[in-house]
């Protein structure tokens, strides 16, 4: 096990965990509208949130091509940090309601119909 600054990678990560513990809010881009919806319960936003999409990526493969040996490279290097991404989505999807989360999605995307630059 690689050490730095005397600590061992797992003891970085029990920290790390020990600090995501403590947080109010843990937001991922990647679950964006869940992300959203979890801050407006945080926050106790009464009125409906939507949000206009603006810097969209338009290609429609987002995904880079990596060599093999590289990917195995790279989750190698990152495999503490993973696995702590893993352990806070596991815990964020808890909190999310599937029911309110399709329904954010059906009313955002009507605002976006609706409020469309044409």
């Amino acid at each position: 096990m690689q050490q730095f600054l005397g600590l061992s990678q797992r003891g970085h990560f029990d920290e790390a965990v020990a600090k995501l513990e403590g947080c109010s809010a843990v937001l991922f881009t990647d679950e964006f509208d869940a992300s959203v919806l979890h801050l407006k319960k945080l926050l106790n936003w009464k009125r409906p949130v939507v949000y206009r999409f603006e810097n969209r990526n338009r290609k429609s493969d987002k995904s880079t091509r990596l060599d093999d040996s590289v990917r195995e490279r790279i989750c190698t290097l990152e495999e503490w940090d993973m696995k702590l991404y893993a352990l806070a989505l596991q815990s964020f999807r808890l909190d999310v309601n599937e029911m309110e989360l399709q329904r954010f999605g059906f009313w955002n995307k009507a605002f976006q119909f609706f409020t469309a630059i044409r």
